[in-house]
């Protein structure tokens, strides 16, 4: 793939980071950090770090916000590749199945909507971050807040490789994080999980959850009709196809429909 707005697309993206902490000195400090030194095999050490990137992505994932995502595009086309390089190195160790665990506050609802979608695939939007250790998750689950109404839930996700291929993308990133002993690891965007079963414990709720591809492979299919004879893509044709492996469709649509009424005559060339 050829990226030719790649420079314009990380200049946007550092301007629109240093507008959103313009009173915030230290997020400032590491936005001029991330512009000198950033390269795109950098892109996890970076996501984890907790530092600018990983709070203005997931707000954009979390509220779905197309404009903030475009602009954002820059760095999360990078951390998809990077997690898909240290997937390999995953699977040539020879780990054929394990667990880690993820702690989460929910409200009543949310926990209703997914006890009513047990068996069913659910995904996340975002970047899923989990740990080895219960131990580490199960503190975050309970761990005291200012939320009345938030429930401790405990995710456990079961993953076997020899049920996937490589659509099903994570990586152990302990090599990349400041807190290496927590052994965590990083599920990308588009992952699918199944519902399995969700009880409750004397600390919080457990949610099972298995990694499948089930879905994974329904949303390259609609991708690649949409994309059909694309060699060389454009970062705006990028932009559409992610929106299609974050399951939505129809923003994707809405998305290339945009840019077929507008003025861009190589990416309208491509959808058309």
């Amino acid at each position: 793939m050829c990226f030719p707005c790649v420079s314009q697309i990380k200049k946007q993206m550092i301007d629109a980071c240093r507008q959103y902490y313009h009173h915030n000195m230290k997020e400032l400090k590491s936005i001029e950090q991330f512009e000198q030194e950033y390269r795109p095999e950098h892109a996890i050490h970076w996501y984890i770090k907790k530092s600018f990137l990983d709070k203005i992505i997931n707000k954009a994932l979390r509220n779905r916000d197309m404009n903030q995502l475009h602009l954002l595009l820059f760095f999360i086309k990078d951390l998809p590749e990077s997690l898909a390089h240290e997937h390999k190195r995953f699977f040539l160790s020879g780990e054929k199945s394990f667990s880690v665990y993820r702690g989460v506050k929910l409200s009543s609802d949310q926990l209703d909507e997914l006890r009513e979608n047990l068996g069913k695939l659910v995904s996340m939007n975002g970047f899923l971050l989990a740990s080895s250790l219960r131990s580490v998750a199960l503190a975050m689950a309970t761990k005291s807040t200012k939320r009345g109404d938030s429930i401790p839930v405990l995710l456990e996700i079961k993953c076997s490789t020899k049920d996937f291929d490589d659509r099903v993308v994570f990586a152990d990133i302990a090599e990349f994080s400041a807190f290496a002993d927590d052994q965590e690891v990083l599920f990308d965007l588009n992952t699918t999980y199944r519902l399995e079963n969700i009880a409750h414990d004397e600390q919080a709720w457990l949610i099972e959850m298995t990694t499948c591809n089930d879905g994974q492979a329904a949303v390259e299919d609609y991708i690649s009709e949409l994309c059909y004879g694309m060699e060389d893509l454009t970062i705006t044709i990028l932009f559409g196809k992610h929106l299609c492996k974050m399951g939505q469709f129809d923003e994707a649509k809405k998305y290339f429909e945009l840019m077929l009424s507008g003025e861009n005559g190589e990416d309208r060339a491509w959808i058309d």
